[in-house]
């Protein structure tokens, strides 16, 4: 058994509350046996820990990884998602979308394996292996679900079905034998919050000038009424790092019980359901951010690599002189639990450490 050390930091977040560091470090998630885990995604659901290994199966608990389920068949899951602890999914390779009813783990329907599209103009449309990244439930027999190739699917509590949100393919000329090839957009995220509220953002791309490359020009999310989509003439940019030489990488929400925030062009972003568009809530401090979470709009977490982690109060950003994480640079993902008083840190070799507040 564990020895529960006395706390060795305090750091005041709050007016009224002090938070402190239990035990003074990051801890290691670890399995029932004390087995280390290599995790793919992890996320705080209602203060419980829940996370994919990289075989697929799901774990939680409370304060560590102690039970452990398994997909029959077994699938491949990459994303996990969920705003109750008895009402999480996971979605990944071959169109799998799996639940967590807080007994056990199933695949919602029979899943839509693969679609077919184009990768030439001249060529036939051929399948391609659906690979899902977001997901979303209304109820669990209300279920969309986004990713690769470009693919929105729909479970009404029977069966799943393709939704066509009218993202095109582009064409653009490589230095293949054809000469072109054509070029999907991304789809994702997606979020709501009822039946005839949700929205999902999809690429608009354009050959550019030299016709050699896809140009991503930007975004638009579509909007689902509860009986069809309309563009709603908003976007969602891209957050990239081009002066650093890096690509911009997929934009994420956290979608809460409280509400949907993004971040953006530096800010944080709160999505307004009513008039359809964002609005910016916490303008980001000066420097670089690697990663960003939130209990809810007025606690927003962000870390940086040469930053550290900074807490929005609703009011101001402030300093958490908390323990850095271990090896800070392959950090991958950060979440905190909704009674902020647990933080979760994943790196990019599949290890998950947590920190305890009290």
């Amino acid at each position: 058994m564990r020895s529960r050390k006395s706390l060795s930091i305090l750091v005041p977040l709050l007016a009224g509350a002090v938070y402190a560091a239990d035990e003074g470090a990051w801890q290691r998630l670890m399995v029932k046996d004390d087995a280390p885990v290599l995790i793919r995604d992890i996320a705080i659901v209602e203060n419980q820990f829940f996370a994919l290994d990289v075989a697929g199966a799901l774990y939680h608990g409370k304060q560590e990884l102690t039970e452990r389920l398994e997909l029959e068949p077994k699938a491949e899951l990459s994303t996990i998602w969920g705003l109750r602890a008895n009402d999480v999914y996971a979605v990944g390779s071959n169109g799998v979308v799996a639940r967590f009813d807080g007994q056990k783990l199933a695949v919602l329907g029979e899943p839509i394996a693969s679609v077919f599209r184009e990768i030439h103009v001249d060529m036939r449309a051929t399948p391609k292996e659906v690979k899902l990244t977001h997901v979303l439930a209304i109820s669990p027999n209300d279920v969309y679900a986004a990713g690769e190739p470009a693919v929105i699917v729909h479970f009404d509590g029977k069966k799943w079905s393709e939704v066509d949100i009218g993202v095109r393919a582009v064409q653009v000329s490589d230095n293949s034998r054809l000469g072109t090839h054509l070029e999907m957009p991304r789809v994702g995220p997606i979020w709501g919050t009822s039946i005839d509220r949700v929205w999902i953002r999809k690429e608009i791309t354009k050959t550019s000038e030299n016709g050699r490359f896809s140009a991503d020009i930007g975004s638009e999310i579509s909007h689902l009424n509860g009986q069809k989509w309309n563009d709603t003439g908003q976007a969602l940019p891209v957050e990239g790092w081009e002066k650093e030489g890096r690509s911009p990488c997929l934009a994420s929400v956290r979608i809460l019980s409280s509400g949907v925030l993004t971040r953006f062009e530096g800010a944080i972003h709160e999505w307004d359901a009513a008039e359809q568009k964002w609005s910016s809530i916490a303008r980001l401090p000066e420097g670089r951010w690697e990663h960003w979470t939130a209990a809810d709009k007025e606690h927003v977490l962000i870390y940086g690599y040469d930053r550290g982690f900074h807490l929005w109060d609703g009011k101001s950003w402030n300093r958490l002189d908390l323990p850095g994480p271990p090896l800070t640079a392959s950090v991958a993902k950060i979440d905190i639990s909704t009674d902020r008083r647990l933080l979760v840190m994943l790196n990019f070799r599949g290890q998950a450490f947590k920190l305890l507040l009290k």
